[in-house]
């Protein structure tokens, strides 16, 4: 698989960072049926960012931050693993592991989908310091970006972050902040992306097409453990 550029990488993870994080956080301020739906978009764009970081390395069918400018993950990372086990039995794979109901690695609280954002994104940027790659600079950017959001969800960065849910290419909204207010051309650059890629509504594409899991009686959580 070729490996992207600057640019095309910073779209898609600018994509993948927007829904990650604003999912997170909505999952906090719904109750019902409508947690599952902001529970699986959270999941599937954790899988994402998290094949992406993969420990130690890649795959035949996604990018890998190892590739791209960052560093290679080291190859051991209990808390990746159990997260990638988790995600596999109950979100994206039909199978007998659903009937097993694996444990959540956190505390099953209103903030767990956030921890797992934070957790990811923290990997990211973490892999993507000390490099002069234009790609890693933007990966870092974006992820502070996205941890930015989940420490203060109504804050500058997230102002605009709210409209209709639509690809990159098909939405802009004004952008939240100036230029000078990031102080520097890739910092403005990321929260350019960001602020193209408009709001949530609620679903990413893959849930568009259809929820991963049902819901259980009370709607709060469709997961048995």
């Amino acid at each position: 698989m070729a490996n992207p550029t600057a640019d095309e990488l910073r779209e898609h993870v600018a994509y993948e960072v927007h829904y990650l994080v604003l999912a997170a956080v909505r999952f906090t301020e719904v109750t019902g049926t409508e947690k599952a739906v902001y529970q699986d978009s959270s999941l599937l764009h954790a899988l994402t960012l998290s094949e992406f970081t993969n420990p130690g390395q890649k795959t035949n069918y996604t990018w890998w931050i190892g590739d791209v400018g960052g560093q290679k993950p080291p190859r051991e990372d209990a808390s990746h693993a159990d997260w990638r086990e988790f995600i596999n039995a109950n979100a994206s794979h039909l199978g007998r592991t659903r009937l097993e109901g694996r444990q959540w690695p956190v505390p099953k609280d209103e903030q767990r989908l956030i921890v797992l954002a934070k957790y990811l994104l923290q990997r990211v940027n973490k892999f993507s310091q000390d490099s002069n790659d234009p790609r890693a600079v933007v990966m870092e950017r974006l992820s502070q970006l996205g941890l930015t959001y989940l420490d203060d969800p109504s804050g500058t960065i997230s102002r605009r972050l709210h409209g209709q849910s639509m690809h990159p290419s098909e939405h802009s909204l004004p952008l939240p902040v100036s230029q000078a207010d990031f102080g520097g051309h890739v910092d403005y650059l990321a929260a350019v992306q960001l602020a193209k890629l408009g709001g949530l509504l609620g679903l990413s594409p893959v849930a568009e097409r259809g929820l991963s899991f049902t819901p259980n009686s009370d709607g709060d959580d469709p997961f048995a453990g």
